[in-house]
């Protein structure tokens, strides 16, 4: 042995000597059975190759999906950085207004070479009958200025007011305002859905900015000028700033509505502030390239209106169905069905003058060929003449009222999309009796629009509901009503549905319901519908 191994060590010694990166032999066989961790030479068997290919396969597994891990968090992490980004461009519009009576918030919406204007709720600005003295603007890009409050514009219908500031105190030139402050961030509060994402912004009594990230709720339009979202609007939030889901400006907060907030729409807002001889410097983000699709359209029949109210006028529901047809053939995406392909269905089908859920609405809409019926009632139609007396003259007052239940029934699930009840007053001044006409004149049509403009935002958002096949509106969960003791009639979102105890098939959003027995108190909730919950009421007896 012992010459083997000096003979093996010579023939090495006898060897030019490896330099470099080479290994000696000697060297080399060490490190390749550390590597292969055996020291033998037999082959491997059959299952231990399976094992090897196993834990290979895993480390390839577990490398790729690290990998896909970490573009997903980057892309989580650039998305997140967009939002954020977003929010801060939006939030810099806010500013705080002080004085030493008062606190709360304002939006700019314009900017010139000499002043910077901006809106707040009045009741910011303005108590007991004259504006509050001392007012400052604090901009939130140059924290710890403040710029003093040279003018207001009120309107004192709406709870908004105007203010103008000079931008010299801040020793910046227009340029350098608007850079900082970029105006492009306008949206359009129509374009609202019940439950899309808003987020809102105002200044705490405690001096402090209040930007909640976890996105809110926007619940309805609240007639013309606001509309109320998921909120308990915070202490010095009046005058702040509602943005949409991407950050746009789209109203402005003026009070709490428990358990909502209610805000001005920015749009109509906007149009006052121009009827003020003010600029707007607001404008909408530039537009973003998307791929281009075909424009989406919903099919929809206008039928069976009806006259339910006190009024004997036989042909009202028909008028009110006509004029709701040429209201629908101006909004965008709404394709008609005609009134002959109407007429020839109902014939053929023996259709009664009215129809409501259950009543074969699925298969009324597919031989129509329609994905939404549209229908309604004229639920109150009085006139009430009013004469006034003194000085030696006299004049005359008629007050028209009106209130319409509008329905539209999704044809694919034969369920109400939407139900809801508009009213509206109109007045007609006579200065002189003498002057007025006998009888009240018409004013249906005049009052038939006022309605639908006012419903224009509900509708609009019911038929995108039905164009988009299963939204949140189209989720119908069934809500049992009882009530103790029973029989008591149940006003849902001011329709009548029938009597206790009752099931209902409610769309996954808030509701006001409100049941009624004769000899009780009335019982009146807003609850948001949950699977699996129910309503129970216990009616109170009223007091003799």
């Amino acid at each position: 042995m012992g010459h083997l191994s000096q003979g093996g060590a010579d023939r090495d010694l006898d060897r030019p000597a490896r330099t470099g990166r080479f290994l000696s032999r000697r060297d080399h066989r060490p490190a390749r059975r550390r590597c292969v961790h055996r020291t033998d030479h037999r082959p491997l068997s059959s299952r231990r190759k399976k094992e090897m290919n196993v834990s290979i396969r895993k480390t390839l597994c577990v490398g790729w999906i690290g990998v896909l891990c970490a573009a997903a968090v980057a892309a989580r992490a650039a998305e997140k950085a967009g939002i954020y980004e977003a929010a801060e461009r939006a939030e810099r519009l806010v500013v705080h207004i002080t004085a030493p009576n008062t606190e709360g918030a304002g939006i700019l919406v314009h900017v010139d070479d000499k002043y910077l204007y901006g809106i707040t709720a009045k009741h910011v600005v303005f108590s007991r009958g004259k504006a509050i003295a001392g007012l400052q603007v604090a901009l939130r890009p140059w924290p710890g200025r403040r710029i003093p409050v040279e003018d207001l514009k009120l309107h004192f219908q709406e709870d908004l007011a105007l203010f103008r500031a000079e931008i010299a105190p801040l020793g910046l030139s227009r340029a350098e305002i608007v850079q900082a402050i970029p105006m492009d961030q306008l949206g359009a509060s129509d374009d609202l859905d019940p439950g899309a994402a808003v987020y809102s912004l105002g200044h705490s009594a405690a001096a402090t900015w209040i930007s909640p990230k976890a996105a809110l709720r926007f619940s309805r339009n609240d007639q013309r000028m606001a509309f109320l979202f998921e909120s308990d609007c915070p202490q010095g939030h009046s005058g702040g700033a509602v943005f949409d889901g991407e950050w746009r400006l789209v109203g402005m907060m003026i009070e709490e509505a428990r358990p909502f907030c209610r805000a001005l729409r920015i749009d109509p807002v906007l149009q006052i502030v121009q009827g003020w001889k003010v600029g707007v410097s607001l404008s909408p983000p530039p537009p973003r390239k998307r791929d281009q699709a075909a424009p989406r359209t919903v099919n929809v029949a206008v039928m069976g209106f009806d006259n339910r109210s006190t009024k004997n006028l036989p042909h009202l529901g028909f008028v009110a169905q006509d004029i709701t047809t040429s209201y629908l053939h101006t909004l965008p995406g709404v394709v008609l069905v005609t009134r002959d392909r109407l007429n020839a269905v109902r014939k053929e089908l023996a259709l009664p003058d009215t129809l409501k859920p259950g009543q074969g609405v699925t298969r009324v809409g597919r031989q129509l060929e329609a994905d939404a019926l549209v229908t309604g009632s004229i639920v109150r139609y009085d006139v009430e003449r009013r004469t006034f007396e003194g000085y030696g003259t006299s004049a005359l007052q008629d007050v028209f009222r009106m209130a319409l239940t509008l329905q539209i029934l999704d044809v694919k699930t034969g369920r109400v999309q939407f139900s809801k009840n508009f009213e509206v007053e109109r007045t007609k001044q006579y200065p002189k009796a003498a002057s007025a006409p006998g009888e009240p004149i018409d004013l249906t049509s005049e009052l038939l629009g006022a309605l639908l403009a006012q419903a224009e935002p509900d509708i609009r958002s019911a038929l995108s509901q039905v164009i988009a096949g299963l939204g949140t509106a189209n989720q119908f969960i069934a809500v049992p009503v009882s009530s103790s003791p029973a029989g008591a009639e149940v006003i849902l979102n001011g329709i009548y549905m029938g009597k206790t105890p009752i099931t209902l098939q409610l769309a996954l959003d808030l509701h006001e319901i409100k049941l009624i027995l004769s000899g009780h108190e009335p019982w009146v909730r807003r609850f948001r519908t949950e699977v699996g919950k129910g309503i129970e009421a216990t009616l109170v007896p009223k007091a003799r």
